[in-house]
């Protein structure tokens, strides 16, 4: 069960896709409300702790549902979010306010056994009717005993039918380098027309730093080298961002849920370009989530 890995502001923000079914159980399974041991509600029970291999939070992003690509910030797509961790967490009794504390290996640890790199995430959890947040303190291990150091603030903002997702993810080499060295904003607004429809957009702006000493891609590349990279990249986001230039990345789209009560079956149309290839890419298609677990005991019953 993923365990620290946002709440609606970010869920939605960076996952511009997302249905509102499948919005509120994710923010419903990371804010404390659902054990993470059992998924059982522990309304009332102020204390969680869970030993699991989800994603680290990283305060932007929730990779256990879906996101449209070539939406995403680099940093997104790059960052290897799926650890190894034990989380704690305490939930206040009118359950809007949630802290936790993380520790997992860290998404630099290609070879986790060997490597003994971690990571440390401190979140704070906020869900009201027409606000929800998750802000994260992290420090991601990249060498024995230096880190990545990083704030996220990730707001969700609800009018009605209307939903406003705002985020920012600074990073630095040091505390004084966050923002400096790397940031990313993410703006996201959507509507929903009934049950049916959900129309979405999203815009982002990227930049970071020459000279850094770690690299979410592994790469660690020179500057000429990603631009040699990049003039021979041929899908639509580059390859990577140009140490001092501004990336910036948009698109929208139209959901469509065709069965009545039931988010699980989703056409999708969904535009997406940016600013450093100035290709654009088309997504059509059909998304099915299903239950593999209930679906194996429905088969092996009979």
């Amino acid at each position: 069960t993923p365990v620290v890995s946002g709440a609606a502001g970010l869920i939605a923000a960076a996952n511009p896709g997302i249905s509102p079914e499948i919005l509120k159980e994710t923010v419903l399974r990371t804010s404390g409300v659902k054990s993470a041991l059992t998924g059982k509600c522990v309304t009332g029970a102020a204390f969680d702790f869970a030993a699991y291999r989800g994603p680290a939070s990283s305060g932007s992003a929730a990779y256990d549902i879906d996101s449209y690509f070539d939406m995403n910030s680099m940093f997104y797509n790059s960052f290897a979010c799926y650890q190894w961790g034990v989380k704690a967490m305490w939930t206040n009794p009118s359950e809007t306010t949630s802290l936790a504390f993380q520790v997992t290996n860290s998404p630099f640890a290609y070879i986790p056994k060997e490597d003994n790199l971690y990571a440390y995430n401190l979140g704070w959890y906020g869900a009201w009717d027409w606000y929800e947040s998750i802000w994260t303190v992290n420090m991601f291990e990249y060498e024995r005993g230096k880190f990545v150091n990083c704030i996220a603030l990730g707001n969700m903002f609800y009018v009605g039918n209307l939903s406003l997702g705002l985020d920012c993810v600074m990073r630095g080499a040091n505390v004084k380098r966050v923002g400096e060295d790397e940031i990313t904003v993410n703006f996201m607004p959507s509507y929903e027309f009934g049950d049916k429809f959900r129309l979405f957009g999203k815009f982002g702006w990227e930049r970071s730093s020459a000279d850094l000493p770690y690299d979410f891609w592994g790469e660690y590349l020179s500057t000429e080298d990603m631009i040699i990279a990049n003039e021979d990249n041929l899908a639509t986001m580059p390859a990577f961002i140009i140490p001092g230039e501004d990336y910036i990345f948009y698109g929208a789209g139209l959901e469509y849920f065709p069965l009545k009560e039931n988010k699980r079956v989703r056409l999708h149309a969904a535009w997406m370009s940016n600013n450093y290839t100035k290709r654009n890419a088309v997504n059509v298609g059909l998304t099915w989530k299903f239950d593999l677990v209930k679906a194996f005991k429905h088969i092996t019953s009979k």
